[in-house]
């Protein structure tokens, strides 16, 4: 019942296919508030001698990284910022036995009792969860597995770990694309578990899922021995939405009451950019993960700052949860866009800056023409909408109180990105960022003038010149719901 602040491919600091693999990467990631972080695990040969457990990016010239290295990065910044339980899913090519092993024993000894080990009579959620860490991964049968040969000998008539190799075996990237009946791997996950040191860890795991229900989903209880989950890149997504003439809208929330979807960039993101979460976010998708790797611009991550703010856990709005026609009415009128509005956002724009550090190259010594530009995303795309302002020529601007106004239909979905940059004339050249702040609509404090810091570059808050003032923007908001009252989840479907 929770959207999570997710990552892809975390140990990258750069692009995805010659950048390093670092555990500093990981560190950053966490430090900026994910809370879901993902390694690709892989086996190392070494000849006349063990192999070794790393992390790379396979099928790419991206370097490796020891695996222990990249688990004591998680153990020494999960917490930082924030309590809330981190997530850590495993890409996992490590098939050999003692393989596994290696891993279950580092996992174990680097994260100690931060590691979530699932036993009878836990209840799980995030708060029951705080300064643990969760491990996240697809079962496999490991190979020359001692323990499964002899109990495969000695109960012959008994379902074996095969059976379960037919429903778990890995995919060409395990996680992604993969299809399965609904219900059909957790029944048998239930039965019919792996037995290493390792899948006793795996509390989040990865099964294929075909077809999405038509029907509401039994919401998790907290109290399930392991939690389902399954993965599709953002061009699968679409596919699946539209399934049965656009059934799988509804049918997306649907699944996500009572299993995690992990949702990632397409394989052709070479350059680490990003897709618009707010498709899935509107669809009920928790895990929605974005590639953290530092960037000049990343609007994707802008919205994505703003509606965690470092927390990592967000509750999604109880009509998600609710009953079967608010969602049936809710996903039609999402898929048409024809949304009833639902409140009324307005946005009150005072003065900015200074800005005299945070200037392009070809400003130097210049006055910067700014202007400020207010766009919504988060929900469903009948929301999503921006609007900009006339530039001023100040390293000072007042706007005046200028307002924006904007209609919403999910508010409770939203995030507002104000951007602020400077004009640079001539169509080869983008106009220069030099600030950007985004906050979640449920969350505006309204009616008040408020002072707001300014993120630049790697999500970093901007700061002043020679040990001066910070850049800042002043904001009033203002939130009107349809009927009077405040915001009322579940109400409007």
């Amino acid at each position: 019942s929770y959207f999570i602040s997710s990552s892809h491919n975390t140990y990258l600091n750069g692009d995805q296919l010659t950048s390093l693999s670092t555990p500093s990467a990981v560190a950053r990631a966490l430090r900026l508030g994910c809370r879901v972080v993902e390694l690709d695990v892989w086996e190392r040969k070494r000849i006349g001698g063990r192999d070794s457990i790393i992390v790379t990016h396979g099928g790419t010239l991206c370097s490796k990284a020891r695996f222990r290295l990249m688990i004591r990065a998680v153990r020494e910044h999960a917490f930082v910022h924030s309590e809330y339980p981190v997530i850590v899913t495993l890409e996992n090519h490590v098939t050999k036995y003692e393989s596994q092993k290696k891993m279950a024993r580092i996992l174990k000894e680097e994260l100690g009792e931060m590691l979530f080990v699932w036993k009878a009579g836990d209840v799980v959620a995030p708060n029951r969860l705080l300064k643990k860490v969760v491990i996240r991964d697809k079962p496999k049968k490991p190979k020359e597995d001692p323990e499964e040969a002899d109990l495969a000998a000695a109960t012959e008539s008994a379902a074996t770990p095969a059976d379960v190799l037919a429903v778990l075996d890995a995919d060409p990237e395990p996680g992604e694309d993969d299809v399965e009946a609904e219900g059909e791997v957790e029944h048998k996950l239930l039965e019919h578990q792996t037995s290493s040191e390792l899948s006793e860890l795996i509390y989040i795991r990865n099964t294929k899922t075909k077809t999405l229900p038509s029907v509401t989903s039994e919401a998790l209880t907290g109290h399930e021995q392991f939690v389902p989950s399954s993965s599709w890149s953002e061009t699968k997504l679409k596919k699946m939405l539209n399934q049965d003439d656009g059934q799988g809208h509804a049918g997306m929330i649907f699944w996500c009451q009572s299993k995690l979807a992990r949702i990632y960039p397409a394989a052709l993101r070479v350059e680490s950019t990003n897709y618009d979460p707010s498709e899935a976010w509107a669809h009920g998708c928790q895990v929605v993960a974005l590639n953290v790797q530092e960037k000049p611009e990343d609007e994707a991550l802008w919205l994505n700052a703003g509606k965690f703010l470092a927390r990592g856990y967000v509750l999604k709005p109880a009509f998600m949860m609710g009953a079967e026609a608010g969602i049936v009415s809710y996903a039609t009128q999402m898929a048409s866009q024809t949304l009833a509005t639902h409140a009324t956002l307005k946005v009150g724009l005072g003065e900015a800056g200074p800005f005299t550090t945070n200037l392009a190259r070809i400003r130097d010594h210049m006055i910067p023409d700014v202007y400020c530009e207010v766009t919504i995303g988060g929900g469903p795309q009948q929301d999503r909408q921006s609007q900009k302002t006339a530039a001023v020529r100040n390293h000072n601007p007042s706007f005046g109180e200028y307002e924006f106004t904007f209609d919403l239909a999910v508010p409770e979905l939203a995030v507002v990105v104000i951007t602020l940059r400077d004009r640079i004339f001539g169509d080869a050249i983008k106009d220069h960022l030099l600030g950007v702040v985004s906050v979640p609509v449920p969350d505006v404090i309204k009616g008040k003038r408020l002072e707001v810091p300014l993120m630049g570059a790697g999500m970093r808050l901007l700061k002043g010149d020679k040990g001066g003032p910070s850049p800042t923007v002043t904001l009033r908001f203002e939130l009107e719901v349809v009927g009077g009252g405040e915001l009322s989840d579940g109400a409007f479907f």
